[in-house]
């Protein structure tokens, strides 16, 4: 019941547990009082199937999980990647509604399609390329080459972390 439960409110366990949860467990000793031995290793069968189908699908699941940082986002840290954000110029071109680069508001954990084709999901790792390496993975609908390719040179670790953190504060924004 807790898996059903869990299930229904949209938890880790997705349809394909319920699925495998009805039919292993619920039915298994119906359906063994009332099968001839022989049809043993055909039921095995089947149930392993389920099983093995299972963990292929368990990565998807109903729930909003979104990834975790591993930066502290406490609120120095942020305040301290706002303000070096307005100081190196970045508020500048990644405003709402700016047309030159992507609005740091909603941008963590967002979809971006980039001029290559992919898509990829802005999260932590791509927030620093996207800073230290501008170029290296360009969105779609953006001019390469206006970010400075500086900033590996200009900020130290500590500083693009805060950067980050201050973005990441704006995903629901």
């Amino acid at each position: 019941m807790a898996i059903m439960r869990q299930t229904i409110q949209g938890g880790k366990f997705g349809l394909c547990y319920l699925f495998v949860w009805h039919f292993t467990y619920k039915d298994f000793w119906e359906i063994m009082s009332t099968t001839d031995s022989a049809c043993l290793p055909s039921i095995m069968a089947v149930l392993t199937a389920l099983v093995l189908f299972t963990g292929i699908f368990s990565g998807f699941t109903d729930s909003d999980e979104t990834t975790s940082t591993t930066l502290p986002l406490d609120p120095n840290t942020i305040a301290r990647g706002q303000s070096l954000a307005y100081d190196y110029g970045c508020i500048g071109c990644h405003y709402v509604g700016s047309r030159t680069a992507a609005a740091f508001n909603g941008l963590y954990n967002s979809e971006r399609l980039l001029t290559n084709e992919n898509i990829i999901i802005a999260d932590e790792a791509y927030l620093r390329e996207s800073i230290l390496e501008p170029r290296a993975k360009v969105p779609d609908g953006y001019a390469r080459g206006i970010h400075p390719s500086d900033y590996r040179v200009r900020l130290n670790d500590q500083q693009v972390d805060a950067i980050v953190a201050f973005i990441i504060s704006l995903a629901d924004q």
